[in-house]
């Protein structure tokens, strides 16, 4: 899978002094988009089941991409992060015991694994960190409903008569062990911001796990961006190394207005000055 890593120039700082370090940075939108994750609020019989952010409103991106626009405009308000995955984001001190020093944001191209691999990654992640997840059985009524939508939906007819193997998958991996020694109830475990009792936990790692079990028992060959509600870009957003936790309506505005600029005559003439000069297409 293609990895990469981004750098940003940036600060550390604490707002008491047991408090954890808040890192101040600057970066493009684009970029933000590339490692951070929004998962939102999803609905599925009646039931919040998925993210924690409020459902991204069209018109309200559409204002703040027209703001945007204005290059007198500025916004005051920065965009809130946390971690989802320590390993991936490292602070750089520029000299021993320097506030200043270098952000590493390593971050996979999760889009390039089919539906089923990263719902089994989502699930392996909440059974790392929560390991009675892994205790509870597939709802086999749940099973057999799933099934039935998704061969009228989709026109898999073959999942009716499927006499796949419909034992629970294993998630587990080499890391497991090491995580639930962990505290569940740590500071740094993001799974206990976006997944609370609010968000029906159980009920949506049960969903996980029977799109699993329908999505395996498919052909090699049938590869789905989407399967009942549960979409690539939903998954992606729990596996992100960083979580945007606010600011999600105003990344979105900057990203559709740069995308804008881009597409207008401007932006494309200096699309075609940038290929004629040999620019490189990821050249910042």
């Amino acid at each position: 899978m293609t990895v990469r890593t981004y750098r940003y120039r940036a600060y550390r700082m604490k707002q008491t002094p047991d408090s954890e370090p808040l890192l101040l940075f600057s970066a493009h939108a684009l970029e933000i988009e590339a490692w951070a994750g929004i998962p939102q609020r999803g609905r599925l019989g009646g039931g919040e089941t998925v993210g924690f952010q409020r459902q991204e409103n069209d018109s309200r991106v559409r204002e703040l991409a027209g703001f945007f626009n204005e290059p007198r405009n500025v916004v005051q308000n920065p965009l809130l992060c946390a971690l989802q995955n320590e390993t991936s984001v490292v602070f750089n001190e520029s000299v021993a015991g320097s506030e200043f020093g270098e952000l590493e944001i390593t971050a996979e191209a999760l889009s390039e694994l089919t539906l089923l691999a990263l719902i089994q990654k989502v699930i392996a992640g909440l059974e790392a960190r929560m390991p009675n997840l892994a205790a509870q059985p597939i709802d086999q009524a749940r099973l057999a409903e799933v099934v039935r939508c998704a061969s009228e939906l989709h026109d898999l007819a073959a999942l009716e008569e499927s006499d796949a193997d419909t034992d629970e998958p294993d998630y587990e991996n080499d890391e497991d062990e090491e995580a639930e020694s962990d505290d569940d109830e740590s500071a740094g475990d993001v799974a206990s911001v976006l997944l609370t009792e609010e968000t029906q936990l159980v009920d949506f790692y049960q969903e996980l796990k029977v799109r699993a079990d329908v999505l395996g028992r498919l052909s090699s060959t049938t590869d789905l961006d989407e399967l009942l509600g549960f979409s690539k870009d939903a998954m992606i957003s729990y596996l992100q190394p960083v979580v945007l936790v606010d600011g999600q309506h105003r990344l979105r505005g900057a990203i559709t207005s740069a995308k804008m600029a881009a597409e207008s005559a401007k932006g494309r003439e200096e699309v075609r000055r940038a290929i004629d000069e040999g620019v490189e297409a990821d050249a910042g």
